[in-house]
């Protein structure tokens, strides 16, 4: 038993032998794994998200995701950071960022040149640095029972009496004019959410003069020393019977004040059941537009910008302006406001920095300058 073990083993260990030279030529290539049907190798692709004002953090999730499955083997890490973390002195830049207006401080110090991509984009010290994808415009939103009230209340002229009837009721509730706002319910105290940041030059802006000087102590409670406009003949349209007699009176039947907000939200809340109409302001700064930047020039970074700008059309799903939009909107609403801002010109995205851009409003507002002026002066 112990010699036939014996000799067992000495077969067993001369027939590896004799198979080692294959082994070696099949571990040396011939018989090697195709490296195609191997998976990809993974890579990071580090995104910062400035979430400013836009609010579409929704929008941006979906095409990270999206893009992921178009580039095999990336992995989006999208981590929201603030103002501070461009600064530090041991801060590891991201390969992309994603801001507003007045988020980043020292673009010439984190953003590398861009000079394969199409204006408008952001500029410093003429050097294209970023890139715009979409805007999220400011509307004042108002209950559509003021309308109803307004046109109750008020007999208009008669051009603007046909023209205002001739309008379909479902585009009035989807989208107003300044000639159609209910200047009467606005004027009423508290009747306005006061508005934030440059949504107060806006709404300053679309109300005619004649009325401005009611509107100031309406919706900030105060009187501040302003200048009184004069009258204008071309207004004739808005100078409606109350304009010089109206009072900012408490109004205690305004449960729903209107506000001035995004267009997204707006559409929010009408999808909650609110029963609302918009009248949407022109672009003044680029503090709700969503700029891209690269910050590290690798092939990755330079797919996930070329992905961005070739998918602006996703925007309109989320109640937003793409600044590029090639396709149709899915609504007229959305429709109209492509077309008006598409031929718009965009603010410069390191013009101002928000305490800039509040403090120039704070100025304009406190010289009693025409607001109309000051937001030119922002574009």
């Amino acid at each position: 038993m112990r010699r036939a073990g014996t000799l067992g083993a000495l077969l067993a260990t001369a027939a590896l032998l004799c198979a080692m030279p294959g082994l070696m030529r099949l571990s040396s290539g011939a018989g090697r794994v195709d490296q195609s049907l191997r998976p990809p190798e993974l890579r990071t692709l580090t995104v910062w998200l400035m979430p400013g004002d836009v609010g579409d953090r929704k929008l941006i999730s979906h095409l990270c995701s999206a893009f992921e499955k178009e580039q095999k083997g990336v992995r989006v890490f999208l981590r929201v950071v603030t103002g501070e973390e461009w600064e530090g002195e041991t801060t590891v830049l991201p390969d992309a960022a994603l801001f507003t207006t007045g988020e980043i401080r020292i673009p010439e110090k984190v953003f590398l040149p861009l000079t394969d991509v199409e204006a408008p984009s952001g500029q410093f010290a003429g050097m294209t640095c970023a890139v715009p994808l979409w805007l999220a415009p400011n509307v004042l939103s108002l209950p559509q029972s003021w309308l109803q009230r307004e046109r109750m209340a008020v007999q208009k002229p008669d051009s603007l009496l046909a023209a205002s009837t001739a309008v379909p009721q479902a585009a009035i509730s989807e989208l107003l004019t300044a000639d159609e706002l209910p200047w009467g319910m606005l004027l009423q105290r508290n009747a306005v959410e006061k508005p934030q940041g440059v949504g107060w030059q806006q709404l300053l802006a679309c109300c005619p003069q004649t009325l401005r000087a009611q509107l100031v102590p309406a919706v900030l409670g105060t009187a501040p020393d302003l200048p009184v406009p004069s009258a204008s003949t071309e207004e004739w349209v808005i100078t409606l019977p109350y304009s010089r007699t109206a009072s900012p009176t408490p109004a205690p039947d305004i449960a729903t004040p209107a506000r001035v907000e995004t267009l997204a939200q707006h559409q929010a809340r009408i999808q909650k059941g609110e029963s609302l109409s918009a009248f949407v302001f022109p672009v003044a700064v680029s503090d709700r537009v969503r700029y891209a930047a690269l910050c590290r020039d690798n092939e990755d970074a330079q797919a996930f910008l070329r992905f961005l700008l070739d998918h602006q059309g996703d925007a309109l799903a989320h109640g937003l302006v793409p600044l590029r939009c090639e396709g149709a909107a899915p609504d007229g609403l959305l429709q109209s406001l492509v077309e008006a801002f598409g031929t718009g010109v965009l603010v410069n995205a390191f013009e101002h920095t928000r305490e800039e851009i509040a403090q120039l409003c704070a100025d304009g507002f406190a010289r009693g300058e025409d607001p109309v002026r000051t937001l030119l002066g922002l574009r």
